[in-house]
């Protein structure tokens, strides 16, 4: 007579918000690093609770992680300068071959972190990614915001363009952020005339926001 196989590995019960009895093994639970413990949360527990931490704590994060740069910036220099001596052939190989590959990213790469630094020394909260910038650019049609003119090319391809923020980062008493939400992408000359302006206040912009 055929038997049922039981099966025997040692079961664990998430003291999270599931509550699920799970297999304990590190499929499923996070392992402490010192003595290799499995965490009484499973990982979807840890990973929402983390998610709603964030949620609910924006301003106790940012100034936390302030402090921790703060605290160790300079080992973490020290670090990534190691790093870079160590890696120095690849990093730059590596560097070259985006440019020629991926040119409107790199380009919009250092973009991006020249106006991540202002918003932080601003504290304007929010984020932006290349691969967000992209995507507006393909819905605004490669076109301005504002004069609805198609943006110029460079030689290698890339459009040249500028990303304004809607509500100026200049502006902190109308609590501006700096994301994709709050950015519109515009033609240089559009940018540079509408300054630090509303939409609205700017009569030569087309547009009413």
């Amino acid at each position: 007579m055929d038997t049922i196989p039981q099966d025997d590995s040692p079961q664990k019960q998430c003291k999270g918000l599931c509550r699920r009895i799970l297999p304990a093994t590190p499929e499923f639970f996070y392992q402490y690093k010192k003595g290799g413990y499995l965490h009484p949360h499973c990982k979807e527990c840890v990973k929402q609770e983390r998610k709603n931490y964030r949620a609910a704590y924006p301003e106790e994060l940012k100034q936390y992680h302030r402090r921790d740069h703060q605290i160790h910036r300079e080992e973490r220099l020290a670090q990534y300068r190691q790093r870079y001596e160590n890696n120095r052939e690849a990093v730059l190989e590596q560097r070259k071959q985006d440019r020629q590959e991926r040119p409107e990213v790199y380009r919009a790469r250092g973009r991006f972190k020249m106006q991540r630094r202002r918003a932080l020394h601003r504290n304007i909260i929010g984020a932006l990614t290349a691969q967000q910038v992209q995507a507006k650019l393909q819905a605004q049609k490669y076109a301005c915001y504002y004069c609805f003119h198609k943006f110029e090319q460079r030689k290698d391809g890339t459009y040249i363009y500028n990303l304004d923020h809607v509500v100026p980062v200049s502006r902190p008493e109308l609590a501006p952020r700096h994301d994709i939400d709050n950015i519109v992408i515009a033609c240089p000359s559009c940018n540079r005339h509408k300054s630090d302006k509303l939409p609205h206040e700017w009569s030569e912009g087309n547009r009413l926001l």
